[in-house]
């Protein structure tokens, strides 16, 4: 088969086993056996995906791979041109503006993130839990009830393996205490349950180091295939794991003396994570946009540098596509964060659809008084006004 290792699901090994065994147990027909084990592979499969883990587990120690960044030069968008570019909505871009905005989910969810599940079927995830919602992004019910001091955030659907993967904030009843966690959660068993899941339902929790606790300091937790991304804490290094937490890159784009400390109660600003969808939900691409930087990454997975020759077995890389050109306007930066702060333009979020960059910009950590759009089919970057905010 071309050198190629094929890998047997859970289903088709069942199968093979029934015809190579034959009927086996007089008291059940074939039909009857093929469907006990099928529902035995399928169990057996749940629960591998629900891997526990001790709170004292500790994943094994090194990196697997090399980090390498490809110096092939991003795309420049220059900000304070675009700025003076306004531009009307086009019918076509207000369709792709509409995708997976939360601009349209009602107040209490808009400061989540809308997750595909399939086509035209969709999650909201936000500090109140998880929700799912119709192809009109309206909400069908709840899925997860987040309580006050233990919440479900950042939720990434790793279509492939059919679960849900984010991260999970614990603090104690007098909240002295914080720990953090890689959840995962079957999609098909939340979504088949008739009860709402709480904290207590997860099974699946991965400890996360101490060291990675402070997401307010710029910190983040991505998806990416079979695991995870996670920068640690006041610095815009990153690694990335698979789903047991093993680790495997450590990348550092930004040079090894990165402090995001920023002197103030203010967090300032942070690192953000978004996607790329295909047609059929599932995420082809991870962004990462760190702190202060004014450059967008993507994350590429050792297999996919391999098919684009990009990068050894050995090595797992990241791209810079875009670079955002501020010019003589102001950023901030971690040590400037005292003080009056509306001089400066903060990035607050960042959206990629199939032909658009979608990037809101704020004189706050979380204002939006500037929306641009850049039209990758025209390779333009231009102001727009938000048709719904004001």
């Amino acid at each position: 088969m071309n050198g190629m290792r094929t890998t047997l699901t859970p289903i088709a090994a069942a199968l093979i086993l029934l015809a190579a065994c034959g009927h086996k147990n007089p008291g059940m027909s074939k039909e009857e056996a093929a469907e006990a084990l099928v529902a035995n592979a399928l169990m057996a499969r749940e629960t591998a995906k629900e891997q526990a883990f001790a709170d004292d587990y500790r994943p094994e120690p090194g990196i697997k791979y090399k980090a390498k960044t490809l110096d092939t030069p991003p795309i420049e968008l220059n900000v304070p041109k675009a700025l003076k570019d306004k531009r009307p909505l086009t019918p076509a871009m207000l369709t792709e503006w509409k995708e997976l905005n939360t601009d349209l989910l009602p107040d209490t969810l808009r400061s989540g993130n809308i997750i595909p599940i399939g086509p035209k079927s969709y999650l909201a995830n936000a500090f109140r839990g998880i929700y799912l919602l119709d192809e009109n992004l309206a909400v069908v019910r709840e899925l997860f009830r987040n309580e006050d001091n233990r919440k479900l955030l950042d939720v990434y659907y790793d279509l492939p393996l059919g679960q849900l993967r984010c991260r999970y904030y614990w603090q104690s009843d007098d909240y002295r205490t914080t720990k953090l966690y890689v959840a995962t959660l079957p999609l098909q068993r939340l979504l088949d349950s008739p009860a709402v899941w709480t904290p207590d339902s997860l099974k699946s929790k991965l400890p996360v180091e101490r060291k990675n606790l402070n997401w307010l300091a710029g910190a983040c937790f991505a998806g990416i295939p079979g695991g995870y991304a996670l920068t640690v804490a006041y610095t815009n290094t990153f690694y990335t794991h698979d789903a047991k937490g093993d680790t495997l890159c450590r990348f550092t784009p930004m040079g090894e003396s990165t402090n995001l400390r920023t002197g103030s109660p203010r967090p300032g600003e942070r690192t953000k994570a978004f996607y790329l969808y295909d047609a059929n939900g599932k995420p082809t691409s991870t962004r990462l946009l760190l702190a202060y930087d004014n450059h967008i990454y993507t994350l590429m997975s050792p297999e996919t540098a391999k098919e684009y020759n990009v990068g050894a077995a050995d090595e797992s890389v990241i791209c810079c596509l875009y670079r955002l050109d501020f010019g003589t306007l102001k950023r901030p930066t971690p040590g400037s964060m005292k003080g009056d702060q509306s001089d400066k333009f903060f990035i607050s979020r960042v959206r990629e659809t199939k032909n658009y960059l979608f990037v809101d910009l704020g004189k706050s950590e979380r204002g939006r008084d500037y929306c641009l759009a850049y039209d990758k089919t025209k390779d333009v970057f231009f102001a727009y006004d938000n048709p719904i905010l004001p």
